[in-house]
């Protein structure tokens, strides 16, 4: 009661002053301040307070000292400012997520106080009401005999946190004024300098010309199935797998797959025409050198486009002609169980001969990829008139100064993870690139997850450095660039050798399963309370409060509010919060990989969220079985601002993939392969395709460098 008065009278003591000072102004004639910030006088801050009574209330059992130390906090919090309280709150809530908030206040508002007098025990629920003006319940109202027997406490609670939250705004603004510098953003000048017109000319140019030249030698080529049955009477076979250190990976046009290529004049294209595309990509690399809003400009993004796409089929190309992995499983399989576009004049199986370096045969293995690999028809279509998708031009082989620093998804095993592990050690033998794991954890915050990253990047990179998020990774990988961006000048000068980004199926914008599950949670903690009840008449006093009490430390416990944190980073909600007030590197390509599941790519283990995804969703038909088509993309959806703005310019958007949410693991899921899976080859799928096209269209147009020499 003391501590409630003394809260009561230093708010009014101080609407009194702004009252006083209101309209007048100071002695130098300016306005008075539009905002009054009032901090208080504690020594500790509003996360300091908030993580010794989360500590608190998590302890178990909770004895006399904590009970005493619970009590301290709480007279400290009431004694401060609105604004400090509400910041506790928030500070307890995880980053603004209502349950989380909601399970501490069911704790807080039942403080265990059995070693403290009767007579000296906080009433804890008045204590915060008058505090904060919000009104919270008291438990014992709503248990039986209680004014609010038929209503639910935990849905009262739920209310209150989120009204709490809403008030929050406030010192979530001072708090991101206060701990992140705000990056200015280069306007844009309205005339081009005459070196970097003369540049951006000669690379369209360069395009045109490349294409012309393309587009003919297409037209003579003729169809690309025409000659298929003189592959089959040839008797040409693939190239002997290769399992040595040696062997020929996606990305290197090496000896023991190039050198046989052969066959028909018309299927070889003649050297102009590569020479003219290889051109074209040394004078984009020029235009962006000179003029770094390229990424803007239609006609590059869609060269861009073209170039990853094309890169995308290459990889899986190679990786079938040198039979890495499963992949030519993974391919029969497409070919047989897919459904095709009625331009399709291919096979329905594989052979043996669709492995050869025989320019026909490779031909017809591009035709079908194109088919297995691009989900809608249009983009398969493009491609099959597309020459620089025909041409299959591998990128020169050689080493990148480059480190790719790996953030993976909801549940991972953070540094000691193994997804894409063989690609990985195929990246580092061809390109020099070495992969470095952030230890992210499962089920944990957005900011926990976000530190690890940064300090992956800080103890362990010493090269220009770029990022792969998979799944929730991507959201965790964008706030670390966030936090690096605008944190300290030693954070800052980290992010000075950011080059690119690549996202992996991306719930940086959220998901239906996270926003409807924090619903369905809801539902079910009111439905349970309502049942339990039920049986207050035929239990006894202690019982109930014993499992009351059971629940509240289940809910408040540190693994729970981990657990909630994690969820709400992946509802819109959360992704909002995340996307709003944060800034990212605006001069920074970032390619995607979106998938769409269809029959014949849904593993039976994923069935079920697939359905369930569809019948929560009113604004999506297409989605990988986790997120949908239209939130897996590389810029925010849930605000507008500048920063969205830009990070909408840097997208070049790829062609939307044949593929399940899982596409980038195979042995963490082979628990729940079935037989169906396995005659599908569902998690055979090339795994390459994921990483060296990302990497190799960055270094095609001069965003990574190469090391000289190293061939």
């Amino acid at each position: 009661a003391n501590a409630a008065a003394a809260a009561l009278k230093h708010e009014q003591a101080t609407e009194r002053r702004r009252a006083a000072s209101g309209g007048r102004g100071d002695l130098l004639g300016r306005a008075p301040p539009t905002a009054t910030f009032d901090l208080g006088c504690s020594l500790l801050g509003p996360m300091e307070v908030a993580v010794l009574l989360q500590s608190g209330l998590a302890a178990v059992p909770q004895g006399r000292q904590v009970q005493q130390n619970q009590r301290m906090l709480l007279e400290l919090l009431v004694s401060q400012p609105p604004l400090f309280q509400r910041g506790v709150l928030y500070e307890l809530s995880n980053n603004g997520s209502t349950r989380v908030l909601s399970n501490h206040l069911l704790a807080l508002l039942d403080l265990k106080q059995d070693a403290v007098r009767p007579q000296s025990r906080l009433d804890v629920a008045d204590l915060l009401t008058t505090a904060l003006g919000v009104q919270l319940p008291r438990r014992a109202d709503f248990m039986a005999g209680g004014s609010h027997a038929s209503n639910s406490y935990i849905l009262f609670v739920h209310r209150a946190a989120k009204q709490v939250l809403e008030e929050c705004a406030p010192y979530v603004a001072l708090k991101y004024w206060l701990q992140q510098a705000e990056v200015t953003l280069p306007s844009l000048r309205g005339d081009l300098m005459p070196s970097v017109e003369r540049a951006l000319r000669e690379a369209m140019q360069a395009i045109e010309d490349a294409d012309a030249a393309g587009q003919a030698w297409l037209r003579g080529r003729g169809p690309v199935w025409s000659e298929w049955q003189s592959v089959l009477d040839s008797g040409v076979e693939g190239p002997t797998p290769r399992h040595d250190s040696a062997a020929s990976t996606p990305g290197s046009s090496t000896p023991s797959v190039l050198s046989a290529r052969g066959g028909s004049a018309a299927f070889s294209a003649p050297p102009s025409t590569r020479a003219l595309y290889e051109i074209a990509f040394s004078r984009c690399a020029a235009a962006l050198k000179a003029h770094k809003d390229c990424y803007d400009m239609p006609w590059f993004k869609s060269f861009w486009a073209r170039n990853y796409d094309a890169l995308t089929v290459v990889s899986v190309l190679r990786n079938a002609q040198e039979d890495v992995d499963e992949v030519r499983r993974w391919i029969d399989a497409q070919l047989r169980y897919s459904t095709k576009s009625a331009s399709y004049q291919g096979i329905s199986e594989a052979c043996s001969a669709l492995w050869s370096t025989d320019a026909r045969a490779e031909a017809c293995l591009v035709d079908c990829l194109i088919e297995i690999l691009f989900f809608y028809r249009g983009d398969r279509e493009k491609y099959r008139g597309d020459a620089l998708m025909q041409l299959v031009i591998d990128e020169p082989p050689g080493h990148f100064n480059f480190t790719v620093v790996s953030a993976m998804g909801v549940i991972t095993e953070g540094a000691a993870g193994r997804e894409m592990s063989a690609t990985y050690a195929r990246l580092q033998e061809r390109r020099g690139v070495v992969a470095v794991r952030a230890d992210t954890a499962t089920l944990q915050s957005v900011d926990y997850n976000a530190r690890e990253i940064e300090r992956a990047v800080r103890e362990q990179v010493r090269t220009p450095w770029g990022w792969v998020g998979y799944s929730q990774g991507c959201a965790n990988a964008f706030r670390a660039e966030s936090l690096m961006l605008q944190g300290t000048p030693e954070q800052q000068k980290i992010i000075e050798a950011f080059r690119c980004r690549q996202l992996l199926f991306s719930a940086a914008n959220g998901s239906a399963h996270a926003t409807c599950g924090a619903w369905k949670l809801l539902r079910a903690l009111i439905d349970g309370e309502r049942f339990f009840k039920r049986f207050q008449a035929s239990m006894s006093a202690s019982t109930q409060e014993l499992g009351l009490n059971l629940l509240q430390n289940l809910l408040s416990s540190r693994v729970a509010s981990a657990f909630f944190g994690s969820v709400q980073s992946l509802t819109h909600e959360g992704a909002r919060r995340m996307w709003r007030d944060a800034q990212h590197c605006h001069r920074v390509p970032t390619s995607s990989i979106i998938g769409v599941i269809e029959d014949h790519t849904l593993p039976e283990s994923l069935q079920m969220l697939s359905k369930v995804l569809v019948l929560q969703m009113d604004y999506s038909k297409h989605q990988d079985t986790q997120v949908a088509e239209e939130e897996a993309v590389a810029h925010p959806t849930g605000v507008k601002n500048a920063n969205a703005a830009m990070l909408k310019k840097v997208d070049m958007k790829s062609a939307i993939q044949r593929t399940h949410h899982w596409s980038v693991l195979k042995e963490e899921v082979s628990f729940l392969q079935t037989k169906k899976d396995e005659q599908l080859a569902v998690f055979e799928a090339p795994k390459d395709r994921h990483i060296f096209p990302w990497l190799e269209v960055n270094a095609r147009f001069g965003v990574i460098e190469r090391v000289p020499g190293v061939s």
